[in-house]
């Protein structure tokens, strides 16, 4: 749900790509089987934290890319065992969500929901 057509693409042409099965909240069960024979994998918000028990059938992963800012919520300490590499997009999504920022502090000074 956070990448454009272009990048799945990109992603499909290059990878072996596995898609949860619908748009909703990924369930523990569903990413840990999406996980199994993975070397990578992407998180978003909602996504379930990748515990020792998730990662049990993934010896193989490597990276966790996260399509959103903070990783706190979706890592455990066993990410960090393995050496699994962490990334984020919270650098490339910075610039909006601090237009977001203030748009909510010009909102709130002005009164908008009380109008």
């Amino acid at each position: 749900m956070v990448l454009d057509d272009q990048t799945v693409a990109a992603l499909k042409r290059d990878f072996m790509v596995r898609w949860p099965a619908g748009e909703t909240k990924v369930t523990a069960d569903e990413a840990k089987a999406l996980l199994q024979g993975a070397a990578g994998c992407m998180t978003c918000w909602g996504s379930p934290t990748l515990s020792a028990d998730m990662l049990a059938g993934a010896p193989q992963l490597k990276i966790m890319a996260h399509a959103a800012g903070t990783v706190k919520p979706y890592v455990s300490e066993e990410v960090w065992r393995r050496g699994i590499v962490v990334t984020s997009a919270a650098a490339a999504i910075a610039v909006d969500v601090a237009h977001y920022a203030v748009a909510l502090m010009v909102i709130g000074r002005k009164n908008i929901m009380e109008l």
